[in-house]
């Protein structure tokens, strides 16, 4: 009943976030372990250590793709958050670069990458970064058609007044003939 539930349990978790990273703990200590764990509760991500068997099992019952080169050794799994996977993956390589954390691969969008396309979605800006990018990117050519249709008003603006100038320069020339014409009579 106990390897029926486990498997049961890893099937739950794949179905709520199919997108994890495979990684080797082999000489994490308890504390670091718990660091570990906590850093990535605080980017909506778990971290479990699981049998490479029953992991075998559930994604094949989801039909889930399988890497058995990340089914070897001492494996645990981090969920990537729905919110910021990329940030689950900064922690996990961050952990990594600091201590005996070796990252196999991953399951992400039901397509396993390898470790340097871990770090490579570990490198992407966050979410908040990449909205800024792409709303300056549409903000630009919204100021250059700003920029032009006020350059247009100003040449039409520019061109009445010089019209109008012209216009009263002509009145005033047209008054002072007429007073002219009126003091020679």
């Amino acid at each position: 009943q106990y390897k029926v539930d486990a498997v049961s349990n890893l099937k739950d978790i794949f179905e709520k976030n199919p997108d994890a990273v495979f990684a080797d703990y082999s000489g994490l200590d308890v504390s670091a372990m718990t660091a570990l764990r906590r850093a990535l509760g605080d980017q909506d991500s778990t971290l479990r250590v699981v049998k490479n068997r029953f992991v075998r099992i559930a994604l094949k019952d989801l039909k889930l793709p399988i890497s058995e080169e990340f089914l070897t050794g001492p494996t645990v799994i981090a969920t990537l958050g729905t919110v910021e996977p990329g940030a689950a993956c900064k922690v996990l390589i961050q952990a990594g670069n600091e201590s005996t954390l070796a990252i196999k691969g991953a399951l992400v969008d039901g397509q396993i990458i390898n470790a340097a396309q871990v770090k490579a979605l570990a490198d992407l800006p966050s979410r908040e970064v990449l909205y800024a990018m792409m709303l300056s990117a549409m903000n630009g050519p919204v100021r250059s058609v700003a920029s032009v249709l006020q350059g247009v008003v100003r040449k039409l603006v520019a061109t009445v007044q010089a019209i109008a100038d012209q216009g009263s320069g002509d009145q005033i020339s047209a008054e002072q003939s007429a007073t002219e014409n009126k003091e020679d009579d």
